[in-house]
């Protein structure tokens, strides 16, 4: 069966994103997600290819790279299962190298839950090397663990830290988004990175349409101040995919201001918001130790990792 790898078409969105939803279910909602970005995008968009075979034509493989800061990009990869073990996936990897090339990509990262040895044999034979894993915690709200934490908060009170929601702050501080901008600033050169280099720090505007997303909750998005200075934060997000879920949004706290109990404090309101407002779940990734406890310690229960792997070109 002849096999045809070519540029992504608008008609190939929702058929790729079905196979994609094979391997990842929570996924299902991608197409409409890359019909957006791909309309919105310049320079930088998303370079995507599906391999194409049979009569008629089916998409039987699929993919992409971006680039994500300065000449270091992401791809990701994934063949049908029916078609895997024959090459396909060493001619897409073979387009997606090309066109990194082109582009004077110094590296390309890729991902991988930590239980698919097929991919990460694929990947590791190609010369990827792990650099990361950044695990999947599911919180049962109605099972957390919060009463051992409960006089976190009146501890940071106790310093002079309170704690705030982003909707309170955004209607009565002006600078609300710009504080917040100078507190992940801060925070940024200690976060794990896959592909560590200089951090690359993004334009306010650009740090500021994450707020614009429908999805974050400013009720349920977390402040901490000490005086008119924003020390940390912690945040919560819709599920697009499913109306009992919440998603983590992150959570970071002021190098200055680390050790006293702030990522604690923050994180615990985000439980408690999940429960007075009736969510089931609370999901959330990191591959930070220190954030790791914490959410083990609430009650957060470990699915999986993913596996981040790095290749050098």
């Amino acid at each position: 069966m002849e096999t045809q790898i070519r540029p992504i078409e608008p008609g190939d969105y929702d058929a790729t994103a079905a196979l994609l939803n094979g391997a990842e279910p929570e996924r299902r909602w991608q197409a409409a997600r890359w019909r957006q970005a791909d309309a919105r995008a310049g320079d930088d968009r998303t370079v995507r290819y599906v391999a194409v075979a049979g009569a008629p034509p089916q998409i039987v493989g699929y993919g992409a790279f971006w680039r994500v800061r300065l000449n270091k990009y992401r791809l990701e990869l994934l063949v049908a299962p029916g078609r895997r073990r024959q090459g396909l996936g060493g001619r897409l990897m073979r387009q997606l190298l090309d066109g990194l090339a082109l582009r004077g990509a110094a590296t390309v990262q890729a991902r991988t839950s930590e239980d698919d040895l097929e991919s990460l044999t694929f990947l590791w034979g190609k010369g990827f090397v792990e650099t990361q894993r950044m695990y999947r915690l599911r919180l049962a709200v109605g099972a957390a663990s919060v009463e051992p934490w409960r006089l976190a908060e009146p501890r940071l009170a106790a310093q002079g830290i309170a704690i705030g929601t982003l909707a309170y702050e955004r209607a009565h501080e002006p600078a609300c988004l710009h504080k917040l901008y100078e507190l992940h600033l801060a925070a940024l050169p200690d976060w794990p990175d896959p592909d560590p280099s200089p951090p690359a720090q993004p334009a306010f505007a650009e740090y500021a349409r994450r707020f614009e997303r429908d999805e974050i909750m400013p009720e349920g998005f977390f402040i901490a101040k000490q005086g008119e200075r924003y020390v940390g934060y912690s945040g919560l997000a819709a599920d697009p995919a499913s109306a009992g879920v919440l998603i983590a949004a992150g959570t970071a706290v002021h190098p200055a201001w680390r050790g006293r109990g702030i990522g604690m404090a923050l994180k615990l309101r985000t439980v408690l918001f999940a429960q007075q407002q009736g969510y089931g779940t609370v999901i959330a990734h990191t591959a930070n130790p220190t954030m790791l406890a914490i959410n083990v310690r609430l009650g957060f229960r470990r699915e999986r990792a993913e596996v981040r792997l790095v290749l050098a070109l």
